[in-house]
Parts: C-alpha cells; structure tokens; sequence
C-alpha cells in the first residue's frame, strides 16, 4: 500500500459496486457473464460495433439484420428492397408501377370494384370485325362499277350492326341507263339473319343524307336491291348516280357513302 497513489474519493468509487449495475460516481465493472446495464447516455468517438452491426459518429448504421421499431421519421431517402405492411408485402416490381404515375384520388376510384381485368371485359361488351370485300353480281350495268367495300361488325353476341362503306375513298361509278339496281358479294359474316327493307346510306356529297330510301331490300344470302327512284329530294346529284335516274350514263356509289344495317338483335 506503500507505493500506492490513490485518493480517499478514487477508493470511495469503488465501494458499493454490484457487478453489471452501472451506479452514479461508481467505477463500472461487468457481471460474470460480461454484462452491464442501467447506462443512461453514452457518448462515443469512434464506432461501436459488435462485429454484426456498426455505429459511427455520422449517425450510420450498417449491417442490421431485422429491426422492429415504432413510428420511423426519415429527412432523406429510404432505400430498401422491400416492405411489408400489415400482411401486404410491396416489392421493388410492385413499386416500379406506380413510379411516375400521376392520378389523383379520383381517378384511381374508377377502378374500385373492378374484379377482372378491364379490357377483357370491354372486349366482350362490344367487338369489331373488320374486312374488304369485293362487290360482285352487278345487274343492271352495262358496265359494272369497279373497287372494294369494307364491312365492319360491331357490337356484342346479342345485338350487333354492319357498317359498309368504301374501302379506298374514291367513288365506284358504272355505266347503267336503268332505274333499279342489284349487287352482291357480301361476305357471309355480314348477312343479316332477316332481311332488310327500305334503307338511306347517307353520303359526304351535295348534302343528300337521308333523303332517299336507296335500297330497297338487303337479302340474307347478300344480295342487295337498289330502289328504283327516290323517296325524296332530287335524284339528279352524286347520291347513287351521276346522269340521272333516268338517264344513261355514269351510275353508282358516290366517295363517302356508308351504309348501315343491323345483323342480329336478339331482345
């Protein structure tokens, strides 16, 4: 004890120790197994690690395993390859989809509801059929108009129409000096099931929409009947000739015609 240096206060802080209890102005000594608790603030200058994980004294953490925690505020990015929420596990993929997307709350409650997916379900509410096809069986032409027509079906299995207009925008023009008209060549997907009577086909020319029944019957077998004069108007304008009803000349379907028909509605 001689050559000991040890003040009375150095001595008092080390009386009344227990072993992995940290106590106010006491030496710090851990217990058997190496443990010590009751620390209140530590301050450290370097990194503390346990070979696992790592802290530094920039406020980095690195290489934590599985963290459980309250509330989590973050200033800057928070980087993962994941998250669950509750049951709900979001994944980068998952994420990646909504990256960039601007929606607002209402329009994301359109699709609230939505059980399948939306275009499949829009497909079989109404489909279109498209195809060119070319008239034949003219009767009534000493020459007989020349071009391709395009039918299109649209509608479901229940109720469906037939549109048919020109397939190149140019007028399809004969030579006839007769007053009613036949035509075929309608492929078979878009016969009517019954025939159809007494039809105007409107027309982007001279302003003739819908003043003629122009057609008389449309036959289940695509056979069409021209009606032999006009329901109303002038018959002398580009609507289904060009000399005339009467006249010989250049007859026939004008650019810009359409004709439309049901093919099956089904109540």
């Amino acid at each position: 004890m001689a050559y000991l240096s040890v003040s009375a206060q150095e001595l008092n802080n080390l009386d009344g120790i227990t072993d992995g209890t940290v106590a106010a102005s006491k030496a710090v000594v851990v217990d058997a197994n190496k443990d010590i608790g009751t620390f209140r603030n530590v301050t450290i200058n370097g990194t503390l690690s346990d070979g696992n994980y790592t802290f530094d004294t920039s406020g980095n953490v690195s290489g934590l395993g599985t963290v459980g925690s309250g509330a989590i505020t973050s200033s800057g990015v928070v980087t993962a390859a994941g998250f669950t929420i509750g049951s709900a596990i979001i994944n980068e993929a998952e994420l990646e989809i909504l990256d960039g997307a601007i929606l607002s709350t209402a329009e994301l409650n359109y699709v609230d509801g939505v059980t399948s997916a939306i275009q499949t379900q829009l497909g079989t509410k109404t489909s279109i059929t498209s195809a060119t096809f070319t008239p034949s069986g003219w009767g009534g032409f000493s020459s007989d108009p020349t071009g391709d027509m395009r039918y299109q079906i649209i509608g479901d299995g229940t109720h469906k129409y037939v549109f048919i207009t020109d397939d190149s925008g140019a007028a399809m023009v004969g030579t006839s000096n007769a007053t009613g008209f036949t035509w075929g060549g309608i492929p078979a997907a878009a016969r009517p099931d019954t025939p159809v009577s007494s039809m105007s086909f409107p027309s982007t020319n001279a302003g003739y929409v819908g003043q003629m029944n122009a057609i008389a019957q449309i036959a289940t077998d695509g056979t069409v009947t021209m009606a032999a004069q006009p329901l109303s108007g002038s018959p002398s304008g580009p609507w289904w000739l060009n000399a005339g009803w009467t006249n010989s000349g250049d007859k026939g379907f004008p650019a810009g015609y359409a004709i439309m028909y049901p093919l099956v509605i089904t109540s």
